[in-house]
């Protein structure tokens, strides 16, 4: 009679050179309250799957590793592996009492044939590596599983799960395409991975999109469901990262971290001005600037800054010429930032060449690059979706001489038109620098924008928090200052605000979080500072909204 768990299957891969150096090098990436993983499987992109173990860490007693079913090597539309794995650095035991539990399934059984799986015997050698004490569980999904049976499968892995368990997605995307074309299917499924529910991960086709939708599904509902965690994207990259030279059919990969949260938050969160070169770049190497607000910024549903200049070499110098470090888009990463804005009088500080170097490093890192920064590109609006709401984010360069507001306008006439029920918010670069208070312009532009359309408008640009104001309904921030910068010289540049975004009962509502420079190490202003800046916030802002300011709250009716 076959006793389960008591055979070992050959290793894979079982030279333990193939490994060593990408674990050596490993990162640890902070990732508080981890509950998964998604990692590739192709091990020319084994640094990333070494670095998501390292973060990951040695604490965990089992891992079960979701992955597709490649060659059909399974009886049944989805097999669980039931023996020991040999790995180069030891064996890894099987969690029997787990494969037992799901082989009762309807539609699951196991298989000893998986000896040739790559979706879990390349990652076998890490997780015995940096996990050396942990069981594993290994499912393999064939492409086309029915729904009902992913659906009974987690059902009854989500009651297997406990706090000892780390939950594996072993995937790749964008396979076999034109480079062009994976950078555009990745944005999609980026969407999907980051915002989805998990009925979308069928909206992406298999393997152009991504090799196993179904263990994108059965991850997706586990982590919301179980965990009630939200998915970070730590890395994403392409083979051509690690083969330049290789022929035009490429395969991308992302690595993303579901971090634990009481309940992933139905926010967003908007930031002023970032700059990270010069002195800032040089104060980074030591520590974090986003330290003290990555567990705020990680908490909301998206979080949105003003990218003031490229993550690129300096072809052009000068001290208005910015450029950033390659490093930065990890930063903002890390941080929790999910989009840059883009659309400002420094995203061209290094040509087209570095506009393109920051679009490229920004997707690397698992971020949106908000609009163009050209005043004659056609306006654009990104969807986010935000709890029930949706919402579109329309970013805006007008700070140059030949804006065209007639333009912008009508394009948010039509997107209200097409979207009625959306939320419309537009982040705008526009004003006056160092002025405490909006100029004409933006004054003028600024209702012109909530009289098309837009429900809550953003601004950045002047260094310096504006006024606010309401108009026809919809709430105008006219600038919330600098966030990370080293204009720390000047009193009014020093500081910033934060802008928490949330939509209770179909309202629209503002908390205004005050934050202290301290010399690009933001942090949240407590107490009398904080009640200082709200005070000065309110006298130069509307009247009738004075009192909301100095509480930091503001709500407009559905």
């Amino acid at each position: 009679m076959f006793r389960w768990g008591r055979r070992t299957l050959p290793a894979l891969y079982p030279h333990a050179a193939l490994f060593e150096a990408a674990a050596a090098r490993a990162r640890v990436r902070p990732a508080p309250g981890l509950t998964g993983l998604t990692v590739p499987h192709h091990l020319l992109a084994r640094q990333l799957i070494a670095d998501a173990f390292a973060t990951a860490g040695s604490g965990w007693d089992r891992v079960v590793i979701l992955c597709p079913d490649h060659f059909h090597l399974g009886g049944a539309p989805v097999s669980v592996v039931d023996t020991h794995f040999a790995t180069p650095f030891g064996t890894i035991a099987c969690d029997a009492r787990l494969a037992r539990a799901l082989a009762r399934v309807p539609g699951v059984g196991r298989s000893d044939l998986f000896f040739r799986e790559h979706g879990f015997g390349s990652l076998l050698p890490f997780v015995k590596h940096f996990l050396p004490r942990a069981k594993v569980c290994a499912v393999a999904i064939k492409a086309g599983s029915g729904r009902d049976l992913l659906d009974r499968l987690a059902e009854t892995l989500g009651r297997q799960l406990d706090a000892g368990t780390l939950l594996v997605q072993s995937t790749d995307f964008s396979h076999y395409l034109p480079l062009a074309e994976a950078r555009a299917r990745d944005a999609e499924s980026r969407r999907v991975l980051l915002y989805g529910d998990p009925a979308s991960a069928f909206t992406l086709r298999e393997p152009g999109h991504i090799d196993s939708s179904a263990a994108l599904y059965v991850q997706t509902r586990l982590q919301q469901e179980v965990h009630h965690s939200r998915p970070v994207i730590l890395d994403h990259r392409n083979s051509r990262d690690y083969a330049p030279d290789a022929a035009d059919r490429t395969t991308s990969y992302f690595v993303l971290a579901y971090q634990g949260q009481p309940r992933p938050e139905a926010s967003l969160l908007f930031a002023g001005d970032v700059m990270l070169g010069r002195e800032v770049e040089v104060r980074m190497r030591r520590r974090d600037p986003f330290r003290d607000l990555a567990p705020l910024l990680g908490r909301a549903g998206a979080a949105v800054a003003n990218l003031e200049g490229p993550i690129a070499a300096p072809e052009r110098t000068g001290p208005l010429c910015f450029h950033f470090p390659p490093e930065s888009a990890e930063a903002l990463a890390r941080a929790g930032f999910t989009h840059l804005q883009l659309a400002n009088n420094h995203a061209l500080d290094q040509g087209q060449a570095g506009l393109d170097q920051t679009r490229d490093r920004l997707r690397q890192a698992g971020l949106a690059g908000l609009g163009d920064p050209s005043w004659e590109a056609e306006p654009q609006a990104e969807p986010v979706q935000v709890g029930p709401e949706r919402v579109l984010l329309v970013p805006w360069n007008a700070t140059g001489p030949y804006v065209q507001l007639s333009r912008m306008t009508e394009f948010l006439g039509g997107l209200r038109a097409l979207h009625r029920r959306a939320r419309i918010v537009v982040s705008v670069h526009w004003g006056t620098e160092y002025h405490g208070l909006a100029d004409p312009r933006q004054t003028t532009l600024g209702r012109a924008l909530v009289d098309a359309g837009a429900d809550l408008v953003v601004g950045h640009h002047p260094h310096v928090v504006q006024n606010v104001e309401r108009h026809n309904g919809g709430l105008i921030f006219h600038s919330l200052g600098n966030l990370v910068f080293d204009q720390w010289r000047r009193e009014e540049t020093r500081d910033g605000l934060l802008l928490k975004v949330t939509f209770p009962g179909g309202a629209l509502r503002c908390e205004l979080l005050p934050v202290e420079g301290r010399h690009a190490q933001p942090r949240l202003a407590e107490g009398l500072v904080r009640s200082r800046a709200l005070a000065a916030l309110a006298a130069k802002s509307s009247p009738e909204l004075g009192p909301g300011i100095q509480a930091g709250l503001l709500l407009s009716p559905e």
